[in-house]
């Protein structure tokens, strides 16, 4: 009786009650979605992506403002009988510029001044006012270091690649918490299976101790043989007893992997060591010919192409440059600060220009 309560207090204690019955596939995806390592993986994910888009913001349109006040007290001359005592100017810019894909550049821009003068002229003191203003345009397109966009298209590429073995890196890494938390699914599956053969071997031996003691108590038995029938039990007892120890260290595996509380119940498991699993259905990682390959090896593949694309843009930015570039821009002067900026487009006097720069590393 005393063994029969002792497998009971086991059982009970080994297997709690159980809620709901999990398959496989849904303790992975639980795996997937509540382990904290497997979530740190997937943020990482998403910022090795943000970053492919960082490079990029060299292509954003850049919008400028400037305000900008001037005293200067410092004597000038600007010809022998006029000389510049004190000069303020307040000074106003708006620009917009904006790099293209393709390697042009393009900017436009409206300025505008209001400069007072303290002046000299021939002896006699003067002071004087004028309003500038104008429109600009400018423009410039790399003909040879970055010709039409080369060397942006190289510099895409390799943030592209470098994204791309980012991810496969955290996927790896992810497939490996995957592979260690189905090895410890099937420990927990084959415990729990090798605990009721346990629990069932120590009832045959508790029976045969039954049946032997009640020989020798006949006196048709031997003392010999009851005391090998009691050492048979108590053998069975340490068996259960260490299927006892190695559930609760695979209990806690579960625990951790399925992120939930030791006061928590661990849902059953609806699989079974005979069922047999797909391999097609393991694996989600193919080659661009559409073969399956090692996500290690997928990573050297990436690795190569990146490598190949940083040297290709290494020896880019070590070639010479032939830059074509053009500005016009409107000129606008007047004695009244508000009649100059309100004629700002007015294209009397322009001012053109056009340039070929070669520099040389």
């Amino acid at each position: 009786m005393k063994l029969n309560k002792l497998g009971l207090t086991l059982s009970l204690f080994i297997f709690p009650i159980i809620s709901s019955a999990m398959t496989l596939e849904e303790f992975l995806q639980q795996v997937k979605t509540k382990h904290r390592t497997a979530q740190s993986l997937e943020a990482s994910k998403d910022a090795a992506e943000l970053r492919k888009d960082v490079g990029d913001t060299e292509l954003s349109p850049m919008l400028s403002l400037t305000s900008a006040y001037l005293d200067d007290q410092k004597t000038s001359a600007s010809v022998p009988t006029y000389i510049i005592t004190r000069n303020k100017t307040s000074s106003y810019s708006l620009g917009l510029s904006k790099q293209f894909s393709t390697g042009t550049k393009a900017s436009v821009s409206a300025t505008a001044n209001q400069i007072n003068m303290n002046a000299i002229s021939s002896g006699v003191p003067t002071q004087q006012a004028i309003g500038t203003s104008g429109l600009g345009i400018s423009l410039s397109q790399s003909l040879w270091k970055n010709f039409f966009g080369s060397a942006t298209r190289i510099r895409q590429e390799l943030d592209e690649q470098t994204s791309k073995l980012e991810k496969t890196g955290y996927d790896l890494q992810l497939k490996q918490l995957l592979i260690s938390a189905e090895a410890a699914f099937w420990d927990y599956v084959y415990i729990q299976e090798e605990h009721e053969q346990r629990l069932a071997s120590l009832e045959r031996a508790k029976k045969i101790e039954s049946w032997i003691r009640a020989r020798v108590g006949n006196g048709i038995g031997d003392q010999g043989d009851l005391l090998g029938a009691q050492s048979l039990v108590a053998s069975r007892k340490l068996e259960l007893l260490m299927t006892q120890d190695e559930h609760t260290s695979l209990k806690k595996k579960i625990i951790d992997y399925l992120e939930i509380t030791d006061s928590e119940k661990i849902p059953q498991f609806d699989s079974k060591l005979t069922s047999r699993r797909d391999l097609t259905k393991m694996v989600d990682r193919f080659s661009e010919q559409g073969k399956i390959v090692r996500l290690d090896s997928y990573l050297s593949i990436l690795e190569a192409k990146a490598k190949t694309l940083g040297s290709k843009q290494a020896a880019d930015a070590m070639r010479p440059d032939l830059q074509l570039s053009g500005s016009y821009s409107t000129n606008q002067y007047n004695s009244n600060f508000n009649t100059a900026v309100s004629n700002i487009a007015n294209a009397d006097t322009p001012t053109a220009q056009i340039a070929l720069t070669f520099s040389w590393m």
